[in-house]
């Protein structure tokens, strides 16, 4: 290849590698930096150890997130389904159908699962078969499920939940003192990592974000893959629900209402792309942890909530408008490389 082609080759590389993380890894060390300088606590073993532990949460959601944005849509219920999923598995706990709470504790995060489940199947067939917009879906179960919540414990949260509950999945800790949600987060990205990358099913996604019509001239079900990806959203929202309930030791009506956004802005920092045909997993992990690390450090500098708001608010337009910049900009660069003068 000419020197030309050469150049074109290096700049579509560093692009691609932009567009898989984005710009985090600077935005990251550059939050250490300044939190660290206002706030030594911020560096702190205990503060990080903090932060860890609240990505984990949002991280599981980032990742179901992610799956609906790669095949060109989004979810918008998973906050309120959250809440619908913590008071379902809370109330499910305190109905004392078996002595042994351990049981209950189980048969508690089934039926939040069995939430999960449901919703799933409610976006995602209605989205792929009825071809009804994404948006006006998950609008209307976002509502749904906000409203069920209020319904079932008429506005009050629930309390007096098993102990074993509490404990495990709220404070538990193996060897080293790791959260156990946290080894729970990490062997759910393995899962995730795993059916992206190494499966049909990852490829599938891509291809059905990426150009739809394309994938429906290859033979692809893009029907059954993109109600697949709806269900493993909710699934993956649910069992954040679950342990984040576990962690506040009660079933909670406003729990997950700002974590939408949230998962959406980490998603899109991370790599994936709006409107769809791209994503990873590290990429989606590495967003929960910037934006966990920025609400943290923006906390213990005593900024208020709103305004914290306006600054993931801000970070989500900004990523989306880079997403959208690359995006073009590597089209262009692939489609030079082997352009001969």
């Amino acid at each position: 290849m000419k020197v030309k082609q050469w150049r074109g080759v290096i700049s579509s590389f560093a692009i691609k590698a932009l567009t898989e993380v984005g710009i985090l890894v600077p935005l990251i060390i550059g939050l250490i930096i300044s939190f660290g300088i206002m706030n030594p606590l911020f560096l702190s073993l205990g503060n990080l150890k903090s932060v860890l532990l609240q990505t984990t949460y949002l991280g599981i959601l980032t990742m179901g997130e992610m799956l609906p944005l790669i095949v060109g849509g989004f979810d918008m219920s998973i906050g309120t389904l959250i809440a619908f999923t913590s008071v379902v598995a809370t109330l499910t706990m305190k109905m004392e159908i078996f002595a042994d709470p351990t049981a209950m504790v189980i048969l508690g995060i089934l039926a939040g699962l069995l939430v999960g489940l449901g919703i799933g199947l409610f976006n995602g067939l209605i989205i792929a078969f009825l071809k009804v917009d994404a948006f006006v879906v998950t609008i209307g179960s976002m509502s749904i499920c906000a409203g069920a919540a209020f319904v079932i414990t008429r506005g009050h949260p629930v309390f007096g939940l098993p102990e074993v509950f509490k404990v495990t999945l709220g404070r538990g800790e193996i060897i080293g003192g790791v959260p156990l949600p946290f080894l729970i987060m990490i062997g759910i990205a393995i899962g995730m990592f795993m059916l992206i990358n190494w499966t049909h099913v990852g490829r599938f996604w891509w291809a059905i974000g990426g150009n739809i019509k394309g994938a429906i001239h290859s033979g692809i079900a893009t029907r059954k893959y993109t109600l697949l990806a709806y269900v493993i959203c909710s699934l993956l929202a649910s069992g954040s629900a679950v342990l984040l309930t576990a962690r506040a030791g009660s079933g909670e009506l406003t729990m997950g209402a700002s974590l939408m956004p949230q998962a959406i802005a980490a998603a899109v920092l991370g790599g994936t792309a709006i409107g769809g045909g791209r994503g990873n997993v590290p990429g989606a992990l590495l967003g929960a942890f910037f934006i966990t690390m920025l609400l943290n450090g923006m906390n213990l500098i005593a900024l208020g909530s709103f305004i914290q708001q306006v600054v993931v608010g801000t970070f989500l337009l900004v990523a989306i408008i880079v997403d959208r910049y690359l995006r073009r900009l590597r089209l262009r660069k692939e489609a030079e490389i082997w352009t001969i003068d």
